[in-house]
């Protein structure tokens, strides 16, 4: 005769199983939000809805029919996932060219010379447009005050400060070129820097805390963007 297991060991058995068959589901389970106004993490690091939504203004100057659910998709994917990848490839290298870029800030903002210690990153004068600056730096450009300095912004690879010196005109904004000045602080080499993002985008990890949010992640980033769990 076949023995017959105690409920209190079948009801163990099934308190067990219950994670696995979550997983199963497809259906995450959001995790706790490391910031109150974060809506997803890569790797640890928070992103907004406010960051997410800054960047996707950009792209609508240059796809103005986009939805906004496309234009933040864009924001994540293009600019957000592959700048945080950058932060974590090489965090040593990142720290020393981020206290290089501050102390350089103040001492442009103070109107002191850049003389001895602070000899490094030469002053270039740039022209173009949204995509032969970068997203980040012609925005600067187009919105900074003239011949006013910016904070330390960074893209990714590399910290920079931007002076704008004469804006253009244009159509619409994405035709607008700009001139500015600018001192670059890269942290990763730029010829090794897109393969070094790539690699640290194939382990990093995308966690979710608004499912609406993860929606509007790729199918195929949210399979990449799963750290070790594949």
């Amino acid at each position: 005769m076949r023995r017959a297991w105690p409920e209190s060991w079948l009801l163990a058995l099934m308190l067990m199983l219950l994670p696995s068959c979550a997983e199963q589901s497809g259906t995450p389970t959001p995790a706790a939000r490391p910031e109150p106004d974060a809506v997803l993490a890569l790797d640890g690091v928070p992103i907004r809805a406010e960051e997410v939504d800054q960047v996707a203004s950009w792209f609508a100057q240059l796809e103005p029919r986009n939805s906004l659910s496309q234009l933040r998709r864009l924001a994540l994917t293009n600019v957000i996932f592959p700048r945080i990848a950058a932060m974590q490839a090489d965090p040593v290298r990142r720290e020393e060219a981020r206290r290089l870029a501050l102390t350089y800030h103040a001492a442009l903002v103070q109107g002191s010379g850049l003389d001895g210690p602070l000899a490094g990153p030469l002053l270039e004068t740039r022209t173009g447009r949204m995509l032969d600056l970068g997203m980040e730096i012609w925005n600067a450009g187009l919105e900074q005050r003239q011949g006013q300095w910016t904070g330390v912004l960074e893209t990714a690879g590399a910290f920079h400060i931007v002076r704008p010196v004469k804006l253009g005109e244009g159509d619409i904004p994405a035709l607008i070129e700009v001139t500015v000045e600018v001192y670059d602080f890269p942290y990763l080499d730029p010829e090794q820097a897109r393969n070094q993002i790539a690699t640290q985008l194939d382990r990093s990890k995308l966690e979710s805390f608004d499912p609406a949010w993860l929606e509007l992640v790729p199918t195929a980033w949210r399979h990449r963007l799963r750290g070790t769990e594949r």
